[in-house]
């Protein structure tokens, strides 16, 4: 086994004393002043939206799939059968 080597000086540290004053913190005795909270926003409802979360609601999308549909069905049957005829 390996013996465990420790220094025998012990670590020096020297004290810091920083020249600014914290501006930050607030007085004693002004903390009711900050305790005024506003009340709670309400919005109001909106039935035209879906109720659940979708971010990717985009016209683009419908596209791309068709798309990569027709590259993937040229893949299979052959450039030349599948772009024979314009898409539209």
């Amino acid at each position: 086994m390996a013996a465990n080597k420790q220094n025998d000086k012990p670590a020096q540290s020297s004290s810091y004393n920083h020249e600014q004053e914290a501006v930050q913190r607030p007085d004693v005795g002004v903390q009711p002043e900050f305790d005024a909270r506003r009340p709670a926003k309400e919005y109001r409802y909106d039935s035209s939206l879906a109720p659940e979360l979708r971010w990717d609601e985009n016209a683009e999308r419908d596209m791309a799939e068709w798309l990569l549909g027709l590259i993937t069905e040229a893949a299979e049957k052959g450039e030349q059968t599948v772009f024979a005829q314009p898409q539209v």
